[in-house]
C-alpha cells in the first residue's frame, strides 16, 4: 500500500492544478464565450463535481459488472488508468491549444471541459478505490495510522502542485496572457502529461508483482 501512495501524490500533484494554474489558465487564455455571454472561470472549478455526480454511478455499475465476470482491474491497475487519465488530460489540453495557435488565438472551450473530464474519471479510478485498499491491506492494528499517511501523501502532493504551477507563472517582463506565457503553460502541461503517461505504464507494468502482494484482496 505504501508504493500505490506513493503513485497516488503524481496524480494528485497534477489533479490539484484545477484550483490554481489550470483556473489562471482558463481565465487568460480559454475562449469562454457560450451563446454571447462570457462564462466566468471559477464556474469550471464546479465541473468536476458535476461529473462526479453524473459519472459516480456508472463507474460503480461497470466495477461490479466486470468483477461479475471476472475482468475487474486490480487495485494497481485502476491506479495506472487514473495516472494514464490525468497525464491524458494534460496532452489533450495541449493538442487542442495547439489547434488554435495564432495571433490573438484563444483555446477552445471544449478542451478544457474534456481535461476535466478526463481528471474525474481519473480520480473515479483513485481516489475511492485507494481509500478502500487502505483500509483493506493495512494491518488492522495500523489502519488508523495508514489513513493519516494517505492523507499526508496527499497534503504532499498539493505542495509539489504548487512547485509545477509555479513553473507557469510569467517570466520576468512577461505579459500574463500573452502568447508566450501560453506557450511557456502549454509546454509545462505537455511534458508533466508525459510524465503521468510514463508513471502509468510503469505501474501498469508493476501491477502482476504488486497483485500477488495483496494476497488475494480486491
Amino acid at each position: 500500500m505504501t508504493l500505490l501512495t506513493l503513485f497516488s501524490v503524481l496524480f494528485w500533484a497534477l489533479f490539484e492544478q484545477a484550483g490554481s494554474s489550470l483556473n489562471l489558465f482558463t481565465d487568460r487564455s480559454v475562449d469562454r464565450m457560450m451563446f454571447g455571454y462570457e462564462v466566468p472561470p471559477a464556474t469550471f472549478q464546479s465541473l468536476n463535481a458535476l461529473f462526479i455526480f453524473t459519472l459516480a454511478p456508472f463507474f460503480s455499475m461497470m466495477w461490479l459488472s466486470l468483477a461479475k465476470r471476472g475482468r475487474e482491474p486490480n487495485v494497481p491497475l485502476k491506479f495506472a488508468i487514473a495516472l494514464a487519465l490525468v497525464g491524458l488530460g494534460f496532452l489533450v489540453l495541449a493538442f487542442g491549444a495547439g489547434l488554435g495557435a495564432g495571433p490573438g488565438m484563444k483555446t477552445a472551450l471544449i478542451w478544457i471541459v474534456l481535461l476535466y473530464l478526463l481528471h474525474t474519471c481519473g480520480e473515479l479510478c483513485l481516489s475511492p478505490i485507494g481509500l478502500s485498499a487502505v483500509t483493506k491491506l493495512s494491518l488492522p492494528k495500523i489502519v488508523g495510522m495508514m489513513m493519516g499517511v494517505w492523507f499526508l501523501a496527499s497534503a504532499g502532493a498539493n505542495y509539489i502542485a504548487g512547485l509545477i504551477a509555479s513553473l507557469t507563472s510569467p517570466a520576468d517582463g512577461m505579459p500574463a496572457g500573452s502568447a508566450e506565457q501560453t506557450a511557456q503553460v502549454l509546454a509545462v502541461y505537455s511534458d508533466v502529461g508525459w510524465i503521468a503517461m510514463g508513471v502509468a505504464a510503469l505501474l501498469f507494468a508493476l501491477s502482476p508483482f504488486l497483485k500477488r502482494r495483496m494476497h488475494g484482496i480486491q
